[in-house]
């Protein structure tokens, strides 16, 4: 099945609407007619299902055959057909869960130089900071892979100092999981750096 916005999921996103949460958000921009369900497995992780069957619920989301167009801007007739649908989504997946410290991550989705910037600049907008802001335009202005790589983990110690080191953790876990082969030693041993410190944040009282 592919996962497609809908025009509403459209007006959500550019809207910002309140019921959007974070993580759903980043999976609804990336519902973009073309990747199916194991894709935005790979990417978003084990909880990608529970997330479409509220994007689909909202009607933001239309599942539709692979193969089949121009349905985006269809609205399923009630909430409970599409989500039925998805029902088995939520068997286990191969995707395997980014180690605290170690090798790359497994995935069945090829890794994207463009899903990794998106993500992080995701983060970024979450923190409405003028170095986040300053941070942001960094990364609009990259114009090659090596300059990416390397603001994108500027960006992850960014989230450390201003969010926590746990939560910049994950992201660097997830990050790990989807950026390409050879940014993986960059991001270990940011990871690395990051973890020492979350362990400290987690150890305080």
């Amino acid at each position: 099945m592919i996962p497609t916005k809908t025009d509403a999921g459209r007006q959500a996103l550019a809207q910002r609407h309140p019921d959007l949460q974070p993580r759903d958000r980043q999976l609804l921009v990336l519902c973009d007619g073309k990747r199916d369900v194991a894709t935005l497995r790979g990417l978003c992780g084990a909880e990608t299902a529970t997330a479409l069957a509220r994007l689909v619920a909202q009607r933001w989301v239309l599942m539709q055959a692979a193969g089949v167009e121009g349905a985006a801007t269809a609205r399923p007739t009630t909430a409970s057909k599409p989500s039925a649908s998805l029902a088995a989504l939520s068997a286990p997946t191969s995707v395997a869960t980014a180690p605290l410290q170690g090798q790359a991550v497994a995935i069945g989705a090829a890794r994207s130089l463009a899903s990794s910037k998106m993500y992080v600049l995701d983060q970024l907008a979450r923190q409405r900071s003028a170095a986040s802001d300053e941070l942001t335009g960094r990364i609009h202005g990259c114009s090659d892979a090596d300059a990416l790589r390397d603001a994108l983990v500027d960006a992850l110690k960014l989230l450390a100092q201003q969010a926590s080191a746990p939560y910049a953790l994950r992201v660097a876990q997830r990050l790990q999981a989807i950026a390409p082969q050879d940014w993986l030693p960059t991001i270990e041993s940011a990871i690395g750096v990051i973890s020492e410190q979350a362990a400290v944040d987690l150890a305080q009282p």
